[in-house]
């Protein structure tokens, strides 16, 4: 698992030593729009923590950059004095981390990509409901519902088009009961955990940009 660090205070911050000691991975910046310029923007990552300093004195360019990183990775922005509390968020967190398909900033697109799909908030897929992705991301996907959804709520993603159709524990991070900007009712969710084969024909889907013929696969 590599995780990227920002903060401004470099070998000052408190949170070195935790990465160290759980042996992770990690880069540090201490800005967000160097990653644009530097190999870091190539690199692949788990997730990403913001020093909270860093934030809340982030100039124009570097809040552009890290709304991008939200949208891309598991993010967790830290306290100025970090406690009990914080070393048990930080745990959760790197959990978190170890469960995501880890990506690069710039190879994150989305697409249009109608695949049959199907969705359990079981883990064993009892009771299936299905729908149908209207688009497609590294990150996730949007999926036709009707049936309210609460946010943060685990679900189970089968892809029937994937040669490997175990599902994909995935998460809502947002619903709209309301057909909007030309979509029907529907969720985004967040991949949470697939398999590398998986992910290997997501990226391929995603660079086609379209469902490909089964019989050619």
């Amino acid at each position: 698992m590599r995780l990227l660090l920002l903060s401004n205070k470099a070998k000052e911050t408190p949170f070195l030593h935790i990465l160290r000691r759980e042996r992770i991975y990690y880069d540090l910046l201490p800005r967000a729009s160097f990653i644009e310029h530097s190999p870091f923007y190539k690199r692949i990552y788990n997730g990403v923590i913001f020093d909270g300093d860093l934030v809340e004195h982030s100039s124009l360019a570097d809040m552009a950059m890290l709304a991008l990183l939200k949208k891309v990775l598991p993010y967790h922005i830290t306290l100025a004095d970090p406690g009990l509390s914080q070393d048990l968020d930080l745990a959760n967190f790197f959990k978190i981390c170890q469960r995501f398909p880890p990506r690069s900033f710039r190879q994150q697109k989305r697409v249009d990509i109608s695949l049959p799909a199907s969705f359990s908030s079981n883990a064993d897929f009892g009771d299936p409901r299905k729908a149908i992705t209207l688009n497609l991301s590294p990150n996730g996907c949007f999926l036709t519902n009707s049936l309210k959804q609460e946010i943060g709520d685990k679900v189970w993603l089968n892809l029937n088009t994937l040669e490997d159709s175990s599902p994909l524990l995935s998460e809502i991070r947002w619903f709209s009961k309301d057909a909007r900007a030309g979509f029907p009712p529907g969720m985004g969710v967040r991949f949470l955990e697939a398999r590398s084969n998986q992910i290997e024909q997501l990226d391929w889907l995603i660079q086609q940009g379209s469902t490909p013929n089964p019989e050619s696969t």
